[in-house]
Parts: structure tokens; sequence; C-alpha cells
């Protein structure tokens, strides 16, 4: 199982600070980036000679998770925005349309 550095700071608490609303999406992508699927996109969806500014891979498990959170058009993905602090920054409409175009 691969280590990831982004949740090493998540802790649960009961004070109120630092609340995350769609806090199940973080679980979602803490799955998804352990179980290696996150790694697996990327290496499957790499296309030779481009340099993505984004990891494909990483689009493909937000997408996912914002489907997971509701989002039924490709402009929902959004919605991650909010969760940016944990996950980083959500893609674009327009990298997702690179990614399925």
């Amino acid at each position: 199982m691969k280590d990831t550095s982004w949740d090493h700071a998540l802790e649960i608490t009961a004070d109120g600070h630092g609340l995350a609303g769609h806090a199940g999406a973080v679980l979602l992508r803490q799955l998804a980036d352990r179980l290696g699927l996150t790694a697996a996109l990327e290496k499957a969806l790499t296309v030779k000679g481009t340099f993505p500014q984004l990891s494909r891979g990483m689009v493909l498990v937000s997408t996912a998770i914002a489907i997971a959170l509701g989002a039924t058009a490709m402009a929902d993905v959004a919605v991650l925005g909010q969760l940016s602090p944990v996950l980083g920054d959500a893609p674009s409409a327009s990298s997702l349309a690179v990614l399925t175009g």
C-alpha cells in the first residue's frame, strides 16, 4: 500500500475548527490513493509525448468523487473546490474536457 502525504495532517475533532463540508469525499480520495487506483489510472491514461498539467488519474478520481457528491455535469466538479485545502485544486471543466475528448 502506497503512503500518501496529503492525509497525514487530517484529524477528527469535536471543537468545530477546521471543518470541511462533504468530508466523505476525503475518505473516497484516501481510499483511491491507498488502494493504488489513482496511480494505476495515471499510468493507464498517460499519453506519450504529452505533459499534462494535472494528473489524469487524479482528474478521473476527482470526477468520481464529484459524482458521488451529486455532480451531474462536468462543471459540477467545482464542488470539490471547498476541499482544496485537503485535496488540492479541483480540476476545471476544461481539464475534464481534455481528458474525455
